[in-house]
C-alpha cells in the first residue's frame, strides 16, 4: 500500500489512489482530505469497475454524476441513466450504515435517489434491483408517509418519500454496482 498525497502533505494512513481516481475524488469532492479519509475508513478496495471513473468503495463501485444536466434528475430518467452508463449499473441501495455513509459524502450536499420503492399500496418498500424488503432503514421522522412511491437519501442522510415523476423538484444521480458487475 502506497501513501496519498493531500493538500501537498503526505498521510501514510491513507490508500495511494490511482492518478484518475485522484483527480476525480479531490476535482469533485470538497474537503478531499475528509473524502479520502473514509475512503480508508471503509475498506477502499481497488476491485473490479466498469471503468477509471468509478469510485471503488467496500466492493462496490459508485459513480456520482456531478456534471448537469446529469447531475439531477426524475426517478425513471437517473435509473435510465445508469443503465445507459452501464447495464448493471443501478441507483444506490443502503444495506448498513457503511453504504448510507458512503452515499452522504457522495451525495455533495444534495438529496440522492435511492433505488428503493414502495410496491404495494401497504406501505412495502423494496431495493428495485432485488425486490428485497428492508433490513436496514434509515426514516427521517414521520416517514414513510407513503404518498409517493419513491425514496431520496436527504443531505443529513435520512430518507424521505419523493414523487418519482415530480418535475419542480430534481435530486441527484448516483450510480453504483457491485464489484466485478
Amino acid at each position: 500500500m502506497g501513501t496519498a498525497a493531500v493538500g501537498g502533505a503526505i498521510d501514510a494512513r491513507l490508500p495511494l489512489l490511482p492518478p484518475q481516481t485522484t483527480e476525480r475524488a479531490t476535482g469533485v469532492m470538497a474537503g478531499s482530505l475528509r473524502w479520502l479519509t473514509v475512503l480508508a475508513l471503509l475498506g477502499a478496495v481497488w476491485a473490479t469497475c466498469p471503468n477509471v471513473n468509478w469510485l471503488v468503495i467496500d466492493s462496490k463501485c459508485y459513480l456520482p454524476l456531478s456534471v448537469p444536466p446529469f447531475s439531477e434528475a426524475m426517478e425513471q430518467d437517473a435509473r435510465a441513466m445508469c443503465k445507459h452508463i452501464h447495464p448493471t449499473s443501478m441507483l444506490p441501495e443502503i444495506y448498513d450504515s457503511d453504504d448510507l455513509l458512503v452515499v452522504e459524502e457522495l451525495s455533495q450536499g444534495l438529496s440522492t435517489w435511492l433505488g428503493l420503492y414502495r410496491s404495494d399500496s401497504y406501505g412495502t418498500w423494496r431495493w428495485r434491483s432485488s425486490s428485497s424488503s428492508l433490513s436496514y432503514t434509515h426514516w427521517a421522522e414521520g416517514q414513510p408517509n407513503n404518498t409517493h412511491s419513491c425514496a431520496v437519501q436527504l443531505k443529513n442522510g435520512y430518507w424521505e418519500t419523493a414523487s418519482c415523476n415530480t418535475t419542480s423538484v430534481k435530486h441527484h444521480v448516483i450510480c453504483y454496482v457491485n464489484s466485478g458487475y
